[in-house]
């Protein structure tokens, strides 16, 4: 289990394709969506440009109630 104080770095690349060094896979945008749920801390960062996209990636799914 990753520490609360650690967020989990997600990479994302071309055609929304997900990467996550730490398991060294690639994720879904689901699971990324269920990590937040989950209340894991997580950074979505570009690959190319490195900027955080978090923001937006997290902003374009439906939240539900």
């Amino acid at each position: 289990m990753v520490p609360a104080s650690d967020p989990v770095t997600i990479k994302l690349y071309a055609q929304r394709r997900f990467f996550q060094p730490r398991s060294g896979s690639y994720v879904t945008y689901d699971d990324v969506v269920a990590l937040a749920r989950d209340g894991v801390r997580i950074t979505v960062t570009d690959a190319h440009t490195g900027a955080d996209v978090t923001a937006l990636v997290l902003s374009s799914h439906p939240t539900e109630h």
